[in-house]
């Protein structure tokens, strides 16, 4: 339980965010019947009153629950994205991040797998829209992605493909994902005989990598002539 030094210094709000995260980490089955409101009031050390005021109903408290997990991932997941040069590598990268970080997280599946699912679903396009809708966007207007279908409803369908990859995950290693990505997902994303665009970009990040790894690596001997000069 949150302990009252821990609290002291926090708003009401934050405390009841603080009292939640604590329950969806305690857990101790894959249910959400221990996720109230009036547990949520006991662990952040406020009365009931004061945190159905703050909380609402249950629906809200499952849909503050699936904000605050989603919100987690979506920094983490804009640094794996954007150490990437091209839009089918960011695609690709937010895939294999579902299957590293967001599809075992056990809190977040738990939301998954709940009868009252519209929180997550929810969170989960959020995240989407914010970490892949700008590329989307400037990769329809550098060619890079097909411009005929508006980028929300790009989002959408990529939320979809992700519910579907989210059911096979368990099963699957990072390099299957990212062949499923490659097969299935890319070329839908492609314009109209892009194919070999998409190539000579991957091409280009390719050498654009193993360019910088080749200065990594003069650096290195560098400095290893540096320590063991005459």
């Amino acid at each position: 339980m949150t302990q009252l030094s821990d609290v002291v210094h926090e708003s009401v709000r934050q405390r009841l965010d603080r009292g939640l995260r604590d329950i969806l980490d305690g857990l101790d089955a894959d249910d959400l019947s221990a996720v109230t409101v009036e547990a949520v009031a006991q662990e952040a050390q406020v009365s009931r009153a004061t945190a159905y005021r703050h909380l609402g109903s249950r629906e809200e408290l499952l849909r503050r629950a699936a904000i605050g997990l989603v919100e987690g991932h979506i920094s983490k997941c804009q640094d794996a994205l954007y150490r990437t040069t091209t839009v089918a590598q960011r695609v690709e990268e937010y895939f294999v991040y579902n299957l590293r970080e967001s599809a075992r997280d056990r809190r977040i599946q738990v939301l998954r797998e709940s009868p009252r699912t519209s929180g997550i679903v929810a969170a989960i396009r959020e995240m989407t829209s914010t970490v892949l809708g700008p590329a989307l966007q400037s990769g329809q207007l550098e060619g890079q992605v097909r411009d005929d279908i508006p980028v929300d409803d790009l989002v959408t369908w990529i939320i979809d493909q992700v519910e579907i990859l989210n059911r096979q995950v368990r099963s699957m290693t990072e390099d299957e994902v990212r062949v499923w990505v490659r097969r299935f997902i890319l070329p839908v994303l492609d314009p109209p005989g892009n194919a070999d665009g998409r190539l000579r970009a991957q091409v280009r990040s390719l050498l654009d990598d193993v360019q910088v790894r080749l200065q990594e690596v003069n650096v290195s001997i560098a400095a290893g002539r540096y320590t063991f000069r005459a």
